[in-house]
């Protein structure tokens, strides 16, 4: 945090409290220190309605619209804020304030921008009309689109260049590339700073049912990205505030609105499902690449994949590696809305075309003059991505410029193999895919936000952009908003969901209102208790839990977890309790006797833990960690000689250094003094520090057993000179 921001931040309090002038004061000064007469002048007409406010004020005139005024002025010093923190900024090497700089060297003026490109398209229809398009005019085309987006990006409390961006979409005609690409610009701008004026714009986006699809869907997760990067500065702002109100009355808003939360929150599981693939998926797979091509070797060298599901070999390889259940549970996060296509096309991304940014966010064109491939590459190209419809267009560009690096003969067999099994899949994919409205909508907006995830997650100096999907996705926060779209079908839909994906921060966000509206659900409280214990809330996890039994959850598990949380937070009683209980339904249970005996010696109960021990020995009579535990216990409760006889043995049976340590303690304890030192010797072979570590924690416990106070402290100076 700069020294500008932190005069901006004493500003804000001053806002929230209201005081006025001080606000002003601060702000003046930090344009003054940025000679930003634009800034001055506003601050300069903010300072002259605060002072005939108040004036009138003093006066006793009445005003009934002096709050929505104050709030007004509020709204107008934070927007004056804002443009002096960008500005404090500019200097950085993020690609936002990267664009800036260019923008300002080549002069781009967003109005002018727009207007060329009009009379540019004009001619390409006409063009397209006579046979094809010029190589240069295509060319001419694409390079004015990255101006067009960088001129938007940048863009900042412009409300001209809003003025001319909504004359493009007021226009049926106007092309539809460029409509994406100024919402994309837009989306990235907001991720920058936050802009009153393009929210305003999303909104009255959003609003109008007559846009395409792909317009519609682009200004619903643009407008949820902006609430998730901006809610608290949404929430301050009158004017838009309003307009939330006014859309919250819109079912369909809402509903689409919804679409782009599950959307944003599928597409954020990609990086779990990438981490999967490269750690566990791949690396089994190349496991079991020698006894696969040993299988082909058998099958005469030829490789028939739907043999596969047909033979028990292939299965039983499969099921024994555990690949088959990681590739069902890939399959089963697919369906929830995962990107699978970040892995493949991840590596893709290193092009010279993905340089600009706009070229990430561009709807794909296989005529695109910057692939340089053939007619016939093209039209393959064109049949292949037809019917991917959630592949986005940034990774549909990835296959296109692999596709034209590769050498003609690879092209040539990849073309001949898609050629032959091309008709059969595009039937069946036609076959598959939905046409209606709503459909078509959800698979827009998947694409635009798995645009927006592949270039904050893989582009170049992104620092300087807000990254929605680092954030926490808790749309119940959303302002004015939230409670219409956080009502109790898609509460539960989205908590289980965040739960299944093991984000336990969002799904007890939301548990939490689910509990506020069922207070008696016991299974509410089980879910928030699991969420806080893998956030290693252990006090929080036992007191949800704790709701849960009393509200009637009687079951192993829920017992098992109190166990568990009651452990952790250190009421060993209670979790030696919780431990019997599930004993006396599976007594043999080697896991419970051993927690149990843990927790009764945690507790100070030690016969209660010998009894428990005693049994999992007669159970597993070769099992050396139940014997170094007999032995531990007999110590703590006085039996010394028997304590003894076990270490002693324990130490003819390749001992750790904790066995050398414990048995020297018991050896201590009963003044065999010299046994002892050659024990803790032993025991310190690994690090004198480490030992002295341990040593020193276990003290009390030999102070408390009886052990000579002197005796203990000579012993650890002789281990250690």
């Amino acid at each position: 945090m700069n020294n500008t921001e932190k005069r901006l931040l004493t500003a804000e309090d001053m806002l929230e409290r209201r005081e006025i002038n001080g606000a002003i004061k601060i702000l003046k000064q930090i344009a003054d220190s940025q000679t930003d007469w634009d800034s001055i002048g506003k601050l300069n007409g903010i300072q002259d309605a605060y002072h005939y406010l108040c004036h009138y004020f003093l006066e006793g005139t009445p005003d009934p619209s002096r709050g929505e005024m104050l709030a007004d002025l509020g709204t107008q010093l934070r927007a004056v804020g804002d443009r002096l923190a960008r500005r404090s900024h500019l200097d950085e090497h993020g690609a936002y304030y990267a664009s800036i700089r260019m923008a300002d060297i080549r002069n781009y003026n967003l109005q002018e921008l727009l207007h060329n490109y009009k009379s540019l398209m004009a001619r390409v229809v006409l063009a397209e009309s006579a046979g094809s398009v010029p190589t240069d005019l295509s060319s001419e085309r694409y390079e004015l689109l990255d101006e067009i987006f960088t001129a938007t990006m940048v863009s900042f409390q412009d409300r001209h260049a809003i003025r001319a961006i909504k004359q493009i979409f007021q226009d049926p005609d106007a092309d539809s590339v460029l409509k994406v690409q100024l919402l994309s610009a837009m989306t990235l701008g907001l991720l920058a700073w936050f802009d009153a004026d393009s929210i305003g714009f999303l909104l009255d986006l959003a609003g109008e049912e007559t846009q395409a699809n792909d317009v519609r869907a682009r200004a619903y997760a643009a407008l949820t990205f902006a609430l998730l990067a901006h809610g608290n500065r949404i929430a301050q702002n009158r004017t838009l505030t309003q307009r939330l109100e006014l859309l919250s009355d819109s079912e369909q808003a809402m509903r689409e609105l919804r679409t782009a939360v599950k959307a944003i929150a599928g597409t954020r599981d990609t990086k779990r499902i990438s981490d999967k693939m490269a750690n566990e998926v791949i690396p089994e797979i190349m496991k079991l690449r020698p006894g696969i091509m040993s299988k082909i070797e058998e099958m005469g060298g030829e490789f028939d994949p739907e043999s596969v599901g047909n033979n028990p070999e292939w299965e039983k390889m499969l099921e024994q590696s555990g690949l088959t259940r990681k590739l069902e549970e890939l399959q089963e996060m697919q369906s929830d809305g995962a990107d699978l296509m970040m892995v493949t096309f991840s590596n893709l991304k290193n092009f010279h075309f993905f340089h600009n940014i706009n070229n990430w966010f561009l709807p794909f064109d296989s005529h695109n003059p910057q692939l340089r491939i053939t007619s016939e590459d093209s039209q393959m190209l064109d049949d292949l991505t037809r019917y991917t419809p959630f592949i986005c267009d940034s990774d549909k560009y990835s296959l296109a410029l692999a596709l034209a690096q590769a050498p003609a003969n690879q092209r040539k067999l990849f073309s001949s193999q898609f050629d032959a099994q091309f008709r059969q899949m595009s039937e069946e994919m036609r076959d598959k895919i939905q046409s209606d409205d709503r459909a078509d909508f959800n698979r827009e907006a998947v694409k635009a936000i798995r645009d927006m995830y592949r270039y904050l997650m893989l582009g170049r100096n992104v620092d300087g952009f807000f990254n929605p999907f680092d954030a926490t996705l808790d749309f119940t926060t959303f302002p004015v908003i939230g409670p219409k779209l956080a009502d109790a079908e898609f509460l539960q839909t989205m908590s289980e969901f965040y739960m299944k994906r093991e984000y336990y921060t969002d799904a007890l966000a939301l548990f939490k209102h689910i509990a506020d509206a069922s207070p008696a659900d016991s299974a509410v409280w089980q879910k928030i208790g699991f969420c806080r214990q893998k956030n290693k809330d252990y006090t929080g996890s036992r007191e949800a839990y704790m709701k849960s039994e009393l509200l009637g959850d009687d079951s192993d598990w829920i017992v098992r977890k109190l166990a568990f949380v009651n452990k952790k937070t250190g009421h060993y009683r209670s979790a030696y309790d919780y431990y019997v209980r599930l004993l006396q339904k599976d007594p043999e249970n080697m896991s419970l006797l051993l927690n149990s005996a843990r927790t009764a010696l945690a507790a100070g109960m030690t016969a209660e833990a010998l009894a428990h021990l005693y049994h999992a020995d007669y159970l597993q009579p070769d099992n050396i960690d139940i014997k170094r535990s007999i032995a531990w216990a007999t110590m703590q409760n006085g039996e010394l000689d028997k304590s003894e006889n076990l270490y002693s043995a324990i130490l003819l049976d390749q001992p750790s250094t904790g066995d050398w340590l414990n048995a020297g303690h018991a050896a201590q304890l009963r003044g065999q003094y010299r046994t002892a030192l050659s024990r803790y010797n032993n025991a310190a072979q690994d690090g004198h520090d480490d030992f002295a570590l341990a040593y020193n924690a276990d003290i009390p416990m030999l102070e408390r057993l009886g052990a000579d106070p002197d005796g203990i402290r000579i012993l650890l100076d002789e281990v250690l000179k």
